[in-house]
């Protein structure tokens, strides 16, 4: 068996020919030193090549695992130093009685003395010492010395470059969508596109979508847009806005495309009704009847009548049925 220190070179390569332990950093090392007064290598041009390992600056072991003139952060007991890559190693018998005697995966950073001096405060570190570290790849551009831990941004891995990608032929135009700050009855895609709250979708039967504003009695109007009234919602007692039938507007039907004009009640007020514009089809049911003649007829204070019947079907005030009762009692008098 050779002694400790004269392997072969095959056998000192194998100590650094291994990745980071798994997993994502911090990876767990252990740290010796070497370098500086009194060691044999001090003074030698290191792997990666560029200054000597002298003992007099920031240098660490890890070529292979981490690549030459990578910058390391190397943290323990509260404190961190970050470290420039320039050198393989150490040797396999070094990481091989370090995990004997320490445990883990036993893999070794071999680093400047000054490294240690600023960890642990001894520039002579060695593998029975145990000095258990945290290592994380830093920055390339991140200067060497001891550093406020977390000050080091970890490095980011390159991406690969994206392959260049075709050009797209023109689209065709589009229909302009609705922008946001629809107002109540306008058509919308989203609630995002309504000024005054949510957007009716068309899957929920609306065609286009449509802009409303939840209510209780009463609801906003803008200049340039249908009287708006509340009703309420198909599927529950909710009352939303909806606009009502415009024939300036709409000169058709008094409605935009999908949406028919219907005669509905006030939401909780069913004595106050109004010609509103509502999806076309059977989205209200049986809450809708048809739009009265005299545009927002029925009310309370516009009943008509002709012929003695009211024009909406409603029961004559009792004066005029009085009225009536003493034209036919003068008109038998008279015959």
């Amino acid at each position: 068996m050779e002694e400790q220190g004269e392997e072969s070179v095959g056998q000192i390569e194998q100590a650094y020919k291994h990745p980071p332990p798994p997993g994502p950093a911090p990876y767990h090392y252990f740290l010796t030193s070497y370098g500086g007064p009194g060691d044999p290598v001090s003074g030698n041009t290191p792997a990666c090549g560029g200054k000597a390992v002298n003992g007099a600056w920031y240098y660490s072991t890890g070529a292979y695992s981490f690549g030459c003139n990578s910058k390391l952060r190397l943290r323990a007991n509260g404190k961190c130093v970050v470290v420039k890559v320039v050198d393989n190693g150490p040797a396999d018998w070094v990481e091989s009685k370090v995990q004997a005697k320490c445990g883990g995966t036993g893999y070794v950073i071999d680093a400047s003395p000054p490294v240690s001096q600023h960890l642990f405060g001894t520039t002579s570190a060695g593998w029975s010492d145990c000095f258990a570290i945290e290592v994380t790849p830093v920055d390339a551009a991140a200067a060497t010395g001891p550093v406020a831990c977390g000050a080091e941004q970890p490095a980011q891995p390159a991406q690969p470059a994206q392959p260049e990608q075709p050009e797209q032929p023109e689209q065709p135009g589009q229909p302009e969508q609705p922008g946001r700050g629809g107002f109540i009855g306008d058509a919308c895609g989203g609630s995002d596109q309504c000024s005054t709250g949510p957007c009716f979708a068309e899957g929920e039967g609306f065609p286009a979508g449509m802009c409303t504003q939840p209510c209780s009695e009463l609801c906003p109007d803008q200049p340039g847009k249908p009287t708006t009234f509340c009703v309420t919602a198909p599927w529950g007692n909710e009352g939303f806005c909806h606009s009502r039938c415009d024939w300036d507007l709409h000169a058709q039907t008094g409605c935009r495309d999908g949406y028919d004009c219907v005669n509905m009640a006030r939401h909780d007020h069913p004595e106050v009704r109004r010609n509103v514009c509502v999806p076309a089809g059977n989205t209200y049911g049986t809450m809708i009847a048809p739009a009265t003649r005299e545009g927002d007829l029925p009310n309370p204070e516009q009943l008509s009548v002709q012929g003695g019947c009211s024009m909406t079907g409603q029961t004559p005030p009792a004066g005029l049925w009085i009225l009536a009762l003493l034209l036919l009692v003068a008109l038998r008098r008279r015959g």
